[in-house]
């Protein structure tokens, strides 16, 4: 039986993908890594400095070198390892020249870009702030430098062949400076560069032609969206000035004078008309569509009727599965909840009730990411009645796609569901120390299909100081024996905030990944867990990935 089904999911929760959690300093200059793709929709490439062309998706990385692409009718929203937010619009072209962060250094890092075509939407980061020169975004007619800001450019070309900048300033300021002047633009004011050779000028609507504007003449937000902790959706462009500097962006056109004199541009707007397009004097040949084969298998024929039902709102599922993309093999997965409008589907399989058998997410990541059980059999099938909470594995024909597009999955899909969350006021009034030791779960699975082991899974919470102190897991897949543990001591609340989770790592295998968890139980007396392993160097050959329940123990923590 086919299982259809659709979850919408709120800002309140997001399905996330286990790996390398991406922070500032994270990424590795040395390695060439620049940033992550948050964000691809439609055609979205790379060109390494070798030539080599990659697709990129949703969590590829960034490197140094890569020219960027983004087709008619996509977009691309990318995180930078300095903390950097970069959206990029349709017909956009990109390139990370240079790349290398080092908070020990400052001085040796570098953020060298170049916009090549199209439009760029930005809130900046960490280099650049206490050396300026060493950031720059080169363009065929300007050279942006930035020091702490939000802004957005485009480069618009004219049927003549010539090139013209325009942008604005969402927070802070800019200095626009080439042959023929500086001229100084604060927020929320629009800018234009006709050539190089002439001073720019203040707009006070930008041109219907611009492709990242709102109603207002101002640039729209969203570069860099992105769900918060708490679920909450921040705009790069909405953040506060306290979280700005308020030093100077510069951004130069032409040769740049150390002694150059900037003009403030004041509210007063070009009284020249837009240069207009003249309509083409001859027809654009037709292009005939491409005639598409018939299909020589019959179409699989969709249910009338499914037994499928919504699961109770502020239940949980965490999933995991191991799939393959561009960067290699990925453990992915994470935890839903059942929040309005969120939808998680139940089904009893084989006896056995409340059985997910579908989902559907849409957020900031997915338009939508869905997972249907398709023909899949049920297997390692478990739980604890007393706590109420089951456990199982999907294994065959499940079908996972993101944003329409089909993953790549391989082995199980592995889940772990319960409507018994524990309220956080719960969690915030517990006090001591507890250990919790594994009761329960599915058999973890590797990129290979193999079915493996769980031998420990240990997590020690400090509830006086509403954090979560370690984590230590153990088990066996195929012919790797993982041993995994925390990075360190992790607050309650980022070790429960969906976006963030428990970093693990696994040295001997050269191994990361994270745990995501929740507190069950009237008294968190049991935590839901999802975890999930991969190689720490792209493309990573290496996978695994499982669910636990893991109880409070009567043991010490120590």
């Amino acid at each position: 039986m086919k299982h259809y089904f659709r979850l919408v999911i709120s800002k309140l929760s997001a399905l996330l993908l286990f790996g390398v959690l991406v922070v500032p300093g994270a990424l590795s200059a040395a390695q060439g890594t620049a940033g992550i793709v948050l964000l691809a929709v439609g055609e979205v490439t790379a060109e390494d400095a070798g030539g080599a062309m990659r697709v990129l998706k949703r969590r590829s990385q960034i490197l140094e070198g890569d020219t960027i692409t983004v087709a008619q009718g996509g977009r691309a929203q990318i995180r930078f390892s300095d903390g950097s937010l970069l959206s990029l619009p349709e017909s956009s072209q990109f390139r990370v020249d240079e790349y290398q962060l080092d908070a020990n250094e400052p001085d040796r890092e570098r953020a060298i870009y170049s916009l090549l075509k199209g439009g760029m939407r930005t809130l900046t980061g960490a280099i650049g702030k206490k050396n300026p020169e060493n950031y720059r975004v080169n363009t065929p007619v300007a050279t942006i430098g930035i020091r702490g800001t939000a802004y957005h450019a485009y480069l618009h070309r004219l049927p003549s062949g010539e090139v013209q900048l325009y942008g604005g300033v969402k927070h802070g300021s800019i200095v626009v400076e080439n042959d023929g002047g500086a001229s100084l633009f604060s927020t929320s004011q629009n800018f234009r560069v006709r050539n190089a050779s002439e001073q720019a000028g203040a707009l006070l609507r930008l041109p219907d032609f611009y492709p990242l504007q709102d109603e207002d003449g101002q640039a729209a937000d969203g570069a860099g969206d992105e769900e918060t902790g708490n679920g909450s959706t921040t705009d790069a462009a909405d953040v506060s000035e306290s979280q700005l500097s308020d030093e100077t962006t510069v951004i130069t056109i032409g040769t740049v004078e150390e002694d150059a004199v900037i003009t403030p541009i004041s509210d007063t707007v070009l009284e020249e008309p837009l240069p207009e397009e003249p309509l083409p004097t001859e027809p654009l040949p037709e292009e005939p569509l491409p005639e598409e084969p018939l299909p020589t298998e019959p179409l699989p024929e969709e249910p009338t009727t499914t037994t499928a039902t919504l699961a109770p709102i502020g239940s949980m599922v965490g999933m995991g599965f191991v799939g393959t993309n561009v960067d290699g093999i990925a453990a992915e997965g994470g935890v839903i909840f059942n929040y309005s409008p969120n939808e998680v589907y139940l089904d009893t399989v084989g006896g056995a009730g409340n059985i997910p058998v579908s989902a559907t997410v849409y957020d900031v990541e997915c338009n939508p990411c869905t997972f249907d059980a398709g023909t899949a059999s049920l297997v390692d099938l478990g739980g604890d009645a007393t706590i109420g909470i089951n456990w199982g594995r999907w294994e065959g024909d499940f079908v996972v796609l993101e944003n329409g597009i089909a993953e790549q999955a391989v082995g199980s899909f592995h889940y772990i569901y319960t409507p018994n969350i524990t309220p956080l006021s719960v969690v915030q009034a517990r006090s001591g120390y507890v250990s919790y030791m594994l009761s329960g779960g599915t058999m973890p699975t590797d990129q290979a299909g193999n079915v493996g082991a769980l031998q420990s899974f240990d997590m020690y919470v400090n509830f006086d100081a509403q954090s979560v102190d370690s984590v230590y897991l153990s088990g066996t897949v195929g012919t790797t024996s993982f041993n995994a543990t925390s990075l360190g001591s992790v607050s309650i609340t980022d070790a429960l905030n969906t976006d963030l989770g428990i970093k693990i790592e696994d040295t001997s295998n050269a191994l990361v990944g994270r745990v995501d968890m929740q507190f069950i139980g009237s008294n968190a007396e049991g935590i839901a867990a999802t975890y999930g392993l991969q190689g720490n160097t792209p493309p990573s050959q290496t996978a695994i990935t499982g669910t636990a329940l893991l109880l409070e123990s009567s043991q010490p923590a120590f």
